[in-house]
């Protein structure tokens, strides 16, 4: 079973999964990944009856399969397959769909075998061949059921959960129209921004901003209405502002499943600096609250009458507070290009083809290189030799395209 078929056995054809009934609601969709074409019409003729079945040719046409037809409730794969083993298969699925419960069928499974499959593959149960009907049935039938479950626990906490909070925020937001004014924006850019960076459980996102202001109820109103303007704010007023994130977090502590969520709003006004110790392990900052932070902002600034690729460009040039990462997002769902965008960078990140945005001075104040200088690959050695003898004023200003991935 597990030799490699010759190709005049296997046509396009047959690498492509193929559907039987019974199929509909509430039919489990089970996919069916073996190197032995023999062998998955042989299931598929015992199966058909009571499983809409899908067969795949290979672990390749199985992702395939997963990625166009998608999602199935159970992936069955072979363990030994050429190209790509069972767990290989797996590792991969895992990427493709979280929820897909996982069943191995192999010959013989060893300790080292076992341990990879189910650290690395998330496998829910091996099945031994040669696998009978009515091991492979209950077995398939064993997996649609913890599908169902997880599934259903996604759905109950996704949108029952956000139903709720969401009737909270509108009573919140008829007592105190001000506090809550906009919130429906900081909502939009979060959703959208996670879509954009494919954030897994990017409902924790948007239910983060939907309490994200919960902390303003304990705000006094003149205070609120200040910080909420943009005026200054006195050390007493700010303290008591500054204290709004984690007073959410107490709030949203009390209600059951929501420990991530009031972190996150937690954590909605810390400054994303690679070179804070603290939080330099970006795990110390979820990327939902780095979401949440450049969402609030630019909120707040739109609130302020700023334009959005103005405000874009502010933050921009604000050093080490949002995460580069999402901010190149934004500006895909700005629709604007951040290719000539200014941003700051340290001396030693400078590269051929940026745009020196900003004079270069050194650290007595001599003019170096005037603005709108291409660097090129000679300007670039002179400037690091010049920097021998005498340092460089940091952070340097360029343009260019190459905002990246954090």
């Amino acid at each position: 079973m597990t030799a490699v078929l010759a190709s005049s056995q296997v046509s396009t054809a047959q690498a492509q999964a193929q559907v039987s009934a019974p199929s509909g609601p509430g039919v489990p969709r089970v996919l069916f990944v073996d190197d032995d074409d023999n062998l998955l019409q042989g299931v598929r003729r015992q199966l058909r009856r009571e499983f809409d079945i899908e067969l795949a040719v290979g672990p390749e046409a199985g992702l395939i399969a997963v990625r166009e037809r998608g999602p199935f409730a159970v992936v069955m794969s072979d363990m030994q397959m050429p190209g790509m083993n069972g767990v290989e298969f797996f590792v991969q699925l895992h990427e493709l769909d979280r929820d897909a419960v996982r069943i191995m069928l192999t010959g013989n499974v060893d300790q080292k075998t076992a341990a990879d499959a189910v650290n690395d593959g998330h496998i829910f149960r091996f099945l031994n061949k040669p696998c009978s009907k009515h091991d492979l049935t209950k077995a398939i039938n064993a997996g649609f059921a913890q599908y169902r479950l997880v599934t259903a626990e996604r759905e109950l906490v996704s949108q029952t959960l956000t139903g709720s909070v969401k009737v909270l925020t509108d009573v919140l937001a008829l007592s105190n129209p001000a506090a809550f004014r906009g919130l429906s924006v900081v909502r939009n850019y979060v959703r959208s921004l996670a879509a954009k960076l494919k954030v897994e459980d990017a409902w924790q996102c948007e239910l983060s901003a939907m309490l994200c202001r919960l902390g303003y109820v304990a705000v006094p109103e003149p205070i609120l209405a200040k910080a909420v303007s943009g005026q200054p704010l006195s050390p007493q007023e700010r303290a008591l502002w500054d204290a709004h994130p984690e007073t959410a977090r107490r709030l949203i502590g009390n209600i059951p499943r929501l420990a991530e969520i009031a972190t996150i709003v937690s954590l909605q006004n810390v400054d994303f600096n690679p070179r804070n110790t603290k939080h330099s392990d970006q795990e110390q900052i979820p990327l939902a609250a780095r979401i949440l932070r450049v969402a609030i902002d630019l909120a707040a600034s739109l609130e302020r009458g700023r334009e959005p690729s103005d405000a874009l460009l502010e933050m921009v040039r604000i050093p080490d507070v949002y995460d580069p990462a999402v901010i190149a997002a934004l500006f895909d769902v700005l629709e604007l290009s951040n290719e000539r965008a200014p941003v700051s960078i340290p001396f030693d990140e400078l590269s051929e083809g940026m745009v020196f945005a900003e004079n270069v001075y050194d650290v007595e104040g001599v003019l170096l290189i005037p603005a709108k200088t291409e660097a090129t690959s000679p300007l670039l050695a002179r400037l690091k030799q010049y920097c021998h003898h005498r340092a460089v004023r940091e952070p340097i200003w360029v343009v260019g395209g190459f905002i990246t991935q954090s």
